[in-house]
């Protein structure tokens, strides 16, 4: 007896799948994405992945493409046009997953004054720490709370040694047993 292939095309792998996004849009351009797929013979999700690239390269903030903001974003040491996808798309995702990356890649233009003032808390103790969560927690409530951001690097930096102390302290602990 024969066996039936599996209807549809085959899952990808997980490390393959894009993260997912909602968002919420008016009937009207939710039709004209459809035309838009239908007339290139793409899926929805591709259709709306190609009107926000077509975006991203013609609309222009402080007289730049978008898609060069981000370039300009990555550094001089990472261009956006990488060896492979999946490294920009891995920089891309830790952007969107980390706050304090985020805001240090947005224009000054974009940021909002807390964030300016994260800003000048991470150039005080080092931009490698603008993933760590103490850092952006520190700034936002330092910024709420009126105290300036030498304050709030000192602050940083003394949570950090009490945390190194306490890695310390429980290596050693975990060495007596």
């Amino acid at each position: 007896m024969e066996t039936k292939r599996p209807r549809g095309r085959p899952k990808k792998a997980v490390s393959d799948r894009l993260p997912q996004f909602s968002i919420r849009l008016p009937p009207v351009v939710k039709l004209g994405l459809h035309f838009l797929a239908r007339a290139k013979g793409i899926s929805l999700s591709a259709a709306v992945q190609a009107a926000v690239t077509h975006a991203m390269r013609t609309e222009k903030f402080q007289g730049k493409p978008v898609i060069d903001l981000l370039r300009e974003a990555r550094g001089p040491d990472h261009k956006i046009r990488m060896p492979t996808f999946s490294d920009q798309e891995a920089w891309a995702e830790d952007a969107l997953e980390n706050p304090g990356i985020l805001i240090a890649i947005l224009p000054d233009s974009l940021r909002t004054p807390e964030e300016r003032f994260f800003m000048e808390c991470l150039e005080l103790v080092g931009r490698s720490n603008a993933a760590h969560p103490s850092l952006l927690s520190l700034a936002f409530s330092g910024f709420r709370a009126g105290a300036p951001a030498e304050a709030v690097a000192t602050a940083f930096r003394e949570t950090e040694a009490d945390e190194v102390q306490e890695d310390d302290d429980s290596d050693k602990g975990e060495s007596l047993l």
